[in-house]
């Protein structure tokens, strides 16, 4: 069982194609490259959180309904909660196994055991200076200021499809922390 991260994937949103510059020819072309994509990495038990941003719209103009868009997506999915999610309130409808505006998840690794996730990037979080991850959606891979420890998981950044907590910690290991406030002054334990 493996845990995966995505967001942003749009699923029938007619525009995103040209705003973002997917390399898809069309809705029905995207939907099924994603969820080729997403089940070629997913397990039906692995565990996926979507950092928002699921999908539009009840039905797609190429029949795709957001129930089998979500169905035909291996592993088990929880839903942290985006700005499009809100205003399509369907997806959150869907039978995600959790929901929430944020959280914070400890993993099984021995470095970077710990992860704040939010649709939206945070300037610090919990534990940062001790190497914890902040994973995160919205931005479509465009923020300007990159911090180690923060990674976009969103859908255009990792190949259009999610990306593994594995493969996030191997990067963050290489990366070398930079304090974003005072705390990362002090050695103290973020995770008691």
């Amino acid at each position: 069982m493996s845990l995966w991260f995505t967001s942003d994937t749009h699923f029938n949103h007619s525009q995103v194609i040209e705003r973002q510059n997917r390399p898809f020819t069309s809705l029905t072309h995207m939907h099924e490259e994603m969820i080729d994509r997403w089940n070629t990495l997913v397990d039906p038990h692995d565990t996926v959180y979507v950092l928002g941003d699921f999908a539009y719209e009840i039905r797609s103009p190429d029949g795709w309904e957001m129930l089998r868009l979500f169905r035909a997506l291996n592993g088990t999915k929880h839903l942290v909660i985006g700005n499009h999610d809100e205003a399509h309130r369907e997806v959150l409808r869907l039978p995600w196994e959790s929901q929430s505006y944020m959280i914070g998840i400890q993993t099984r690794r021995q470095s970077h055991r710990w992860l704040t996730a939010s649709h939206y990037a945070m300037e610090t979080w919990r534990g940062m200076s001790r190497g914890s991850l902040m994973l995160h959606g919205h931005s479509h891979g465009t923020l300007k200021r990159q911090i180690p420890y923060r990674f976009d998981v969103g859908v255009d950044v990792w190949g259009y499809a999610p990306v593994n907590i594995d493969t996030l910690v191997d990067i963050a290991k290489k990366q070398t922390f930079v304090a974003q406030d005072m705390h990362g002054e002090y050695d103290y334990k973020a995770f008691e």
